[in-house]
């Protein structure tokens, strides 16, 4: 019996942006977020639960499980990025009133995904 390739995440990109003083305090803008519907955002998270369970509890608690992130190396960002800011631009993204909750969690998850890969 010969074994299926198992087929392509599709996950989109998500490049690092530093979230404004603003966006901290009131949430991202609405253009922040990957263009999806609720329906392509449960498909996105069912495709990435480990960074959907921590997008999840982020959002729950404000903070990270730390055993679901386990071993993961984050990508290079510039100097002038620190991990206050990445908090933050995450922060920005689980606490605006635009998108539907999926939507964010979704955009959360890719972000995770990319910024911080898992090992192959």
């Amino acid at each position: 019996m010969t074994q299926k390739a198992s087929a392509p995440l599709n996950i989109p990109e998500y490049p690092y942006w530093k979230a404004s003083q603003l966006e901290v305090v009131w949430g991202a803008e609405d253009t922040r977020y990957l263009p999806m519907s609720k329906a392509e955002a449960v498909t996105i998270m069912a495709r990435l639960p480990t960074e959907t369970a921590v997008a999840d509890h982020l959002f729950g608690t404000g903070s990270v499980p730390g055993d679901l992130m386990a071993g993961r190396t984050s990508i290079e960002f510039d100097d002038d990025v620190s991990p206050q800011d990445i908090w933050d631009t995450l922060h920005a993204l689980l606490t605006s009133f635009g998108p539907s909750h999926e939507v964010k969690i979704a955009t959360v998850a890719v972000a995770l995904y990319r910024w911080f890969p898992p090992k192959a």
